[in-house]
């Protein structure tokens, strides 16, 4: 990655060598800009009394919880678990537009990968119902902003900031429904049983 990384800026240097200044120009306009979604000004329009407060409260819950997970993860027992690595990961991505970042609807397309574990581990987890389950998780997470965009939300006004929050929120809390299974394998007879029928 590294190698790569330097020889693509070596390139880039010789194609055009100035790029480097107008770049962070433009990086200081963007973060300047007032554009995109936050978790401050969506709940402050849905909740114009309390939204800031209340968006604060979810901020720091958010860091907090995270940090911890962290800090769980460095530790030396658990420094070496790749399932713990790759949810933390998952966790790292479903937090981000959380914690106060502008950023557009289009950047929430990385809750994917999220949500593909979260969806791996219920269909493995409980097989009869898993695929059922599944699917039903899959109709609420496209489903459920479909449904508001068209029926509920256009007469308030508020479409793109409920949809913008419903994602990183499903994502978050599918998370934490499956974590327990995300970061242990089976190891109880009836789990192992389960899983061969």
């Amino acid at each position: 990655f590294f190698m790569l990384s330097f020889v693509m800026l070596a390139v880039s240097f010789l194609f055009y060598p100035n790029w480097l200044l107008p770049y962070l120009q433009a990086g200081m306009n963007n973060l300047r800009a007032d554009f995109g979604f936050t978790v401050f000004n969506s709940l402050m329009d849905l909740f114009p009394s309390f939204g800031r407060l209340l968006a604060w409260v979810v901020v720091v819950i958010l860091i907090l919880a995270f940090g911890s997970e962290w800090n769980t993860a460095q530790s030396a027992e658990h420094s070496t678990d790749d399932r713990r690595f790759y949810w933390l990961a998952c966790l790292s991505l479903a937090v981000a537009p959380l914690l106060g970042f502008r950023t557009e609807l289009e950047h929430l397309v990385v809750l994917v990968i999220p949500l593909a574990l979260i969806f791996s581990i219920v269909y493995d987890r409980w097989r009869r119902f898993g695929g059922g389950l599944t699917f039903l998780l899959l109709l609420a997470v496209l489903g459920v902003p479909w449904a508001l965009y068209v029926f509920v939300l256009p007469r308030f006004g508020l479409a793109p900031k409920v949809i913008f929050l419903f994602p990183p929120l499903f994502t978050v809390i599918g998370l934490y429904w499956v974590r327990w299974w995300a970061l242990r394998p089976p190891r109880v007879w009836a789990d192992l049983a389960s899983n061969q029928s």
